[in-house]
């Protein structure tokens, strides 16, 4: 498959999964807290960047879960009110559903 194909069908299932917000979660990490709470970004935020991921923001993926569990992984480095986001995300699927958790939603480069 290609890999801008395989980009915008990963984006098309992330657009799918909001339509039930459920089956999303973000990672309460510290960093993506401090980073949401510092650039005042809420979970409709949230939600908004992912609905306006385009292939261009895609930075790496699909990966491997770096702790082994299934499913694919990708990054994203889009730009949000002016600021370059770090977006990573989990995808995998439960009885027949897709699921993501949001790892990363931070400032790029936030350490």
């Amino acid at each position: 498959m290609g890999d801008t194909l395989q980009v915008q069908l990963f984006l098309i299932r992330l657009k799918q999964i909001w339509k039930t917000p459920q089956r999303i979660t973000l990672s309460s990490r510290t960093k993506n807290l401090q980073s949401m709470a510092s650039l005042n970004i809420t979970m409709t935020d949230v939600k908004e960047m992912c609905l306006t991921l385009k292939p261009a923001d895609r930075y790496a993926g699909p990966l491997a879960h770096d702790r082994g569990f299934p499913g694919e992984v990708w990054i994203f480095t889009p730009l949000f009110r002016g600021t370059k986001m770090y977006l990573k995300f989990w995808l995998q699927s439960h009885h027949g559903e897709d699921h993501i958790e949001i790892i990363s939603c931070h400032e790029e480069g936030m350490i």
